[in-house]
């Protein structure tokens, strides 16, 4: 597509629903006065003629076209105002209710929730130039420095003292201040390689588990902290159904009308 066709699509599909809204305004009897933004309109274009020595019938095809004259665009002025105000209506009309965003959140709870947990990465050392058994060789070693870690903290040792012990001595000052601990994330806000095991209904506080990432070669000691809603999310939720039944309206409202460039 190019520029042309794109900008042209644009229009075209903004006059279809401009011309829906309208043709729905006039059959709901919707009544409203377009002198007010005409009148403002008019300003505008002849405050901004004056600033560039013009006159307005100049500053119209030089602004909008050279089939532009004053009565094609107060027809548009007027035609876009009337359907903007009856959209205004259509939008100040819709409706979510309580009720709908609790059923949102419980169509998939994992997208609203969020999850607190630690984690601590152990990637595998070898030199630059490693072939792949000296590579694996190193993840076999990253891998067994993991189940000492998890052995270590199933005994009662603390998960961010064990990370400071653990790590990379370049590594240290990301652990320090209790380091290891993420809070309030969101499912798309977590590694996709423990994503999934974090937001599992059967997580239980304390669980631990290590996974291994085959193509950056380390391991992630991932400890699952807590998992819970806020009802701060409700906001979100809220904008989400609100712009998909608006959407709807839109796409049913068109649906029946076309365009062609000739």
């Amino acid at each position: 597509m190019t520029w042309k066709d794109y900008f042209e699509l644009e229009a075209a599909e903004m006059v279809i629903q401009y011309a829906a809204l309208t043709d729905e305004a006039q059959e709901a009897g919707f009544e409203y006065e377009t002198d007010t933004d005409y009148d403002s309109f008019l300003e505008s274009v002849t405050e901004a003629a004056e600033e560039n020595d013009m006159t307005v019938a100049a500053y119209y095809k030089e602004a909008y076209g050279q089939y532009a004259t004053a009565e094609v665009v107060e027809e548009q002025v007027r035609f876009c105002s009337y359907a903007s105000a009856y959209y205004s209506e259509i939008y100040d009309g819709i409706e979510v209710t309580d009720s709908e965003i609790v059923e949102e959140y419980q169509t998939d709870p994992s997208a609203y929730d969020y999850v607190d947990y630690r984690v601590f990465t152990l990637a595998a050392e070898y030199e630059e130039d490693a072939d792949e058994d000296a590579i694996a060789a190193a993840m076999a070693e990253a891998k067994a420095l993991a189940e000492e870690f998890v052995e270590r903290l199933k005994g009662g040792e603390d998960f961010n003292e064990l990370c400071l012990e653990y790590c990379a001595e370049d590594e240290a000052s990301g652990y320090e201040d209790d380091g290891s601990l993420s809070e309030g994330l969101r499912y798309s806000g977590v590694s996709s390689l423990y994503a999934d095991w974090l937001f599992d209904d059967s997580r239980k506080s304390g669980d631990v588990e290590i996974f291994e990432d085959e193509d950056s070669y380390y391991y992630a000691v991932v400890m699952f902290v807590s998992r819970y809603y806020d009802t701060e999310i409700n906001d979100e939720i809220y904008d989400n159904l609100f712009a998909e039944k608006l959407s709807e309206y839109l796409e049913e409202l068109t649906a029946d009308y076309s365009y062609s460039f000739s």
